[in-house]
């Protein structure tokens, strides 16, 4: 069972044990995850946590792929038509507002950055 020192946390004893190549029952794999879950609700902290600089550089990167996603299906729906399929015009129409919405959500995640890093004139 996971109580081989009972001053040391529950999720510490269950790593060393998974990595020790010990047996681990389902009662101590679900103490564990109920552990987890409980310290990452509790106020303050978050789970998942990114830092401003590379949430920034990921809504850069989504906007520059979405204007290359948007200006290929914009050649492919309008500038060269003729040398496509209508099926797959059909598709480069149908990726021109998703691709719009790419763009936009990524500018979202570049303003979210900006504001982290506590610039509030970005725009």
């Amino acid at each position: 069972m996971l109580n081989t020192h009972p001053l040391q946390h529950p999720l510490q004893q269950y790593r060393e044990m998974a990595t020790a190549g010990q047996a681990v029952d389902q009662a101590s794999t679900n103490m564990a995850l109920a552990v987890l879950a409980t310290e990452s609700a509790k106020p303050g902290r978050h789970p998942l946590r990114f830092s401003a600089p590379v949430v920034l550089n990921l809504g850069r990167g989504m906007m520059l792929l979405s204007l290359a996603g948007a200006g290929t299906a914009l050649a492919v729906a309008y500038l060269y038509p003729e040398q496509y399929s209508l099926g797959e015009q059909v598709a480069a129409h149908l990726l021109l507002p998703v691709m719009a919405g790419f763009f936009k959500l990524g500018y979202v995640i570049r303003l979210a950055a900006h504001h982290a890093l506590g610039n509030y004139q970005a725009g």
